[in-house]
């Protein structure tokens, strides 16, 4: 015989686990995981939220502008990569100079080097060079970039074992290459 408390846990039980408050249950579960998965991504930052102050941060923003500017009084349409601007020692001074790299849109499509040295705390502009080269580092005053081995004109231009690695450096206000 059940007593009083074993009944009513009895029937509780089987209230529960009834087939279909069993349903009711877990749609609302579902619900409140989903509803709470949306809030966490939305209230998560952005990473705008933060301003970045170190001085590759600013010298970068810098470069951006002036490289906008350029092409703003070029009347040139160009799309600038933000991971394609590089920050580093280039001429003979101890002051962080960057170059930026954008790709013109407008007319012939071509790769345009803006060279930005650091005078007096601010970048100005040392030399616009439209050349086919993909920039892929500045080091100890050391530009690296991947060049065509075959003119544009030709079918092989833009397959990847016609491509080498070539070092630059800026001499005397023009980049020349070092081998």
């Amino acid at each position: 015989m059940m007593n009083q408390y074993t009944k009513f846990f009895h029937i509780l039980f089987c209230y529960i686990f009834d087939l279909g408050l069993k349903k009711t249950i877990m749609r609302h579960f579902f619900l409140l995981f989903i509803f709470a998965g949306f809030l966490a991504s939305c209230s998560q930052s952005s990473g705008t939220d933060h301003v970045n102050n170190s001085p590759e941060a600013n010298i970068k923003n810098q470069a951006i502008a002036l490289a906008e500017s350029y092409a703003k009084d070029q009347q040139k349409k160009v799309v600038i990569n933000p991971d394609l601007v590089f920050t580093g020692l280039i001429d003979e001074d101890e002051h962080q100079d960057a170059i930026v790299s954008a790709s013109t849109i407008q007319g012939p499509f071509s790769d345009l080097q803006l060279i930005l040295i650091q005078k007096d705390g601010k970048l100005m502009l040392s030399r616009a060079i439209e050349a086919d080269m993909n920039i892929l580092s500045l080091k100890n005053r050391v530009i690296t970039a991947e060049v065509p081995t075959r003119p544009r004109s030709s079918p092989l231009y833009d397959c990847l074992s016609c491509k080498e690695l070539a070092d630059y450096q800026l001499s005397g206000g023009e980049l020349v290459r070092i081998k």
